[in-house]
């Protein structure tokens, strides 16, 4: 899902529009790598957990 939204929000609703279009399986990218600290490693749990929550994982 390289180049989408990686806000929680935009998340949840991207992966739901890929479920109705019938895909069952998607690859996320992290936006954030070692050097934005702890900051980005929430952020990239954040992401997963979202994607957990929708069903995906």
């Amino acid at each position: 899902m390289l180049g989408f939204d990686t806000r929680p929000d935009s998340i949840a609703n991207r992966s739901l529009e890929m479920v109705e279009m019938g895909f069952t399986g998607m690859k996320w990218y992290f936006s954030y790598g070692d050097a934005h600290g702890l900051e980005g490693l929430n952020a990239n749990v954040e992401l997963v957990k979202t994607l957990r929550d929708t069903g995906w994982l």
